[in-house]
């Protein structure tokens, strides 16, 4: 496969399926096994994964539940990579409160009750997003078209998209799990570095995330598009 093959666009209503895999897949990672998109809130992965896809429709800004936010990479007619992106608290609005407001309306009766019940673990474990910065979130690429370097180039041509619409925006913002050492080294590659980390010690940690602690990394958006 050459990279000439790929074609970068933006997410349209045929992807809906696609991007909510995209979704409970990058939250897993390589070695995951319990996305929290779904244990977390008491729920199965097919149910978040339905409920994800009846999201869609809102367009809400601001967080990875809005098709609006990505770009997808398409193989022979087929999406094959996708990255979300935003900039963070853009109308004032975190994206802890434009998901968890999905979240209320579209997953099932029980769900916030349950996550809520986890919340001490969650604030264990989770780190937080910086105002003002692009988050880059969701990076996911089918298996069989790893190795052709699809999600640096998803992730900058979001910078570019934005670059284009004049945002204000120095520093490029993502997430990962600490037990991801494959993503993270990726990442690094990338030009990104650590900048804050958390660990949970509670020993049912893995019953509800995928890893025992997350970081965040950061780049400087020109240095990351001379890479």
């Amino acid at each position: 496969m050459s990279e000439n093959q790929y074609t970068i666009r933006r997410a349209k209503e045929s992807d809906y399926s696609f991007l909510a895999d995209a979704i409970l897949k990058a939250d897993l990672g390589a070695e995951g096994q319990n996305s929290s998109y779904a244990a977390l809130f008491g729920i199965t992965t097919e149910q978040a994964r339905e409920a994800i896809i009846r999201m869609m429709p809102e367009e809400m800004d601001g967080c990875e539940f809005s098709p609006v936010h990505f770009l997808v990479a398409e193989f022979e007619g087929k999406p094959v990579a996708a990255v979300a992106s935003w900039i963070e608290g853009l109308e004032s609005v975190s994206s802890n409160v434009a998901r968890s407001a999905l979240v209320q309306e579209y997953y099932p009766a029980g769900a916030i009750a349950h996550v809520q019940s986890l919340m001490k673990m969650a604030d264990e474990i989770m780190v937080h997003r910086t105002n003002g910065t692009m988050q880059i979130e969701s990076v996911f690429v089918e298996e069989a078209h790893r190795g052709q370097g699809l999600a640096a180039k998803l992730i900058k041509a979001h910078i570019a998209k934005a670059m284009l619409q004049n945002y204000d925006v120095e520093i490029v913002q993502l997430m990962t799990y600490s037990d991801n050492k494959k993503a993270i080294h990726a990442y690094e590659k990338m030009g990104f570095g650590i900048t804050a980390e958390k660990h949970s010690s509670d020993p049912e940690v893995l019953k509800y995330f995928p890893g025992t602690g997350m970081v965040s990394m950061e780049a400087d958006i020109l240095k990351l598009m001379k890479q």
